[in-house]
């Protein structure tokens, strides 16, 4: 994949956990490593989910993003402190 892009919601959301968050080192290391899904499969990574989403839990954040391999984009979609 070329490119990861978050939805602005998440985004904003991802900022909120790391404002809130102890650890945010963790955080950032957890949306880093979301960030770097593009350069592995990310069709194989965590679980595939309705709504053409795969989710993957990076601790402390579960993300739900979708891929769009004609594109070669991932796209972030949704992110949360913790599991769901």
């Amino acid at each position: 994949m070329d490119r990861v892009e978050w939805a602005r919601s998440a985004r904003r959301e991802l900022a909120n956990i790391w404002m809130i968050t102890v650890d945010k080192n963790a955080v950032t290391s957890a949306a880093n490593y979301t960030e770097r899904l593009r350069m592995i499969d990310p069709t194989l990574e965590g679980i595939a989910i309705p709504r053409s989403l795969r989710r993957v839990v990076v601790t402390p954040l579960t993300v739900e993003y979708r891929v769009n391999v004609r594109q070669q984009l991932v796209s972030i979609a949704w992110v949360q402190l913790g599991k769901v």
